[in-house]
């Protein structure tokens, strides 16, 4: 039986300011560091059953080095693998246990944009206590070519469009029940919009926004506030190296019977934030446009 991607776990991030990248995540963001090779790659976990969501590595430029997508069991694993080499894909090696902690299965491969995707399965679920963050909710990609991005995760790893803004400007996918696990932004480049970590509600979002500009000093440079387009409650800040992480929460939840259509939204502030609150869109929008990130597809800025 040929299986699909049922999760987005996560991602690696190579930035020139580990150190400082390490402390916000750890000190600010709430994640916790659960392995530090030296210099060279640091894990971190959160309240989820993921026993890492995050990986920073060392990079001269800042650039998303993997992408992190999950199913649900090894088997799924051999037969999703099976089926993208009769698709004509190439991934990297066979399936195999993969390096990191957490016993994962899987492998990589690129996808139609040149960017490094992992795709596991986790034998043993992590045990932990409920805290927030609670896991990756959501990875939004900048794509040069965003439609054949459509195409490719939806023909390869089975994501369903969910809605879309008009113009093709955001095209949200899903591959479970939240509506969507990733989203993939019209752009001039192929490099990460944002990631955004799961809360447990509008309430967590808010009281730890307030915490990070009280105990860090740091402003959101978007939000809080809420999305038309998935519904979810949100704040944007940027880490050390400029990447753009979410706080989110109450995304909307399709069910495997729900009558669910996609539409086209019209563009506008009072549909990217139907609150109207929490700063002005278009700065956020430059912090999340990838530019001075490293494009592995085209060896450079």
């Amino acid at each position: 039986m040929a299986m699909k991607v049922s999760s987005v776990r996560g991602l690696v991030l190579g930035t020139p300011a580990v150190e400082m990248s390490r402390r916000f995540y750890s000190d600010v963001w709430g994640l916790t560091e659960v392995a530090y090779t030296g210099s060279r790659l640091a894990y971190f976990t959160c309240g989820g059953a993921d026993h890492w969501v995050l990986g920073l590595e060392q990079s001269e430029v800042p650039q998303m080095s993997r992408l992190r997508l999950g199913v649900d069991t090894s088997g799924d694993i051999d037969c999703l693998a099976e089926r993208l080499v009769g698709d004509g894909l190439e991934i990297d090696s066979l399936p195999a246990p993969l390096l990191g902690p957490g016993d994962y299965y899987g492998f990589t491969m690129k996808d139609n944009a040149g960017r490094l995707v992992e795709i596991s399965a986790l034998e043993t679920p992590r045990s932990g206590a409920r805290t927030d963050p609670s896991g990756t909710s959501h990875i939004v990609l900048n794509c040069a070519d965003v439609r054949a991005c459509v195409d490719f995760y939806e023909r390869h790893f089975g994501f369903e469009v969910s809605d879309w803004y008009e113009g093709d400007g955001l095209i949200f996918m899903r591959c479970n029940s939240a509506h969507h696990s990733i989203a993939l932004a019209k752009s001039d480049r192929d490099t990460l919009n944002h990631v955004a970590y799961q809360m447990q509600d509008l309430e967590s979002v808010v009281r730890n926004s307030e915490r990070i500009k009280h105990d860090a000093g740091q402003n959101p440079i978007w939000g809080p506030g809420r999305h038309g387009p998935g519904g979810n409650v949100f704040s944007y800040f940027k880490d050390p190296a400029g990447f753009v992480c979410e706080y989110t929460a109450e995304l909307i939840q399709i069910g495997p019977d729900d009558k669910w259509v996609a539409k086209a939204w019209t563009p506008g502030p009072n549909v990217s934030n139907v609150w109207q609150t929490g700063g002005a869109p278009p700065a956020a929008a430059a912090s999340m446009s990838g530019a001075g990130q490293f494009q592995k597809n085209d060896g450079g800025h």
